[in-house]
């Protein structure tokens, strides 16, 4: 799936329904590419924890492709990304997970770049 432009109060809820619709098919794993999203605020924040959340308990992943830059700053200020699987590309997350990558220290996803 891909979110570009703004990702805001006016359409989380639009992420949210699409991304729900992802999960519910039972997918193991859901990749987001925010490469073209120029803007996220709190609500699309919440909303990417929340999917994230319930997909934990199925033991499922959402990946997270995200570059630096402003979206990915606002994952960090508010420690997102201590919860959330973040790849700056799309061929860092395709790479096979390794034995020793550390996980931060609340134990959340893996990030790498």
């Amino acid at each position: 799936m891909t979110a570009a432009g703004e990702v805001d109060i006016s359409n989380a809820d639009e992420l949210r329904r699409a991304l729900e619709s992802a999960r519910d098919t039972g997918a193991a794993e859901i990749w987001l590419d925010l490469t073209a999203t120029t803007f996220c605020d709190c609500r699309g924040v919440r909303t990417l924890l929340d999917l994230r959340a319930s997909l934990r308990e199925g033991h499922r992943r959402l990946v997270l492709i995200c570059p630096p830059g402003a979206v990915r700053q606002l994952l960090v200020m508010t420690e997102a990304d201590r919860e959330l699987e973040i790849h700056s590309t799309a061929a860092a997350a395709a790479r096979p997970w390794t034995a020793g990558i550390p996980r931060d220290r609340r134990g959340g996803a893996h990030r790498r770049q």
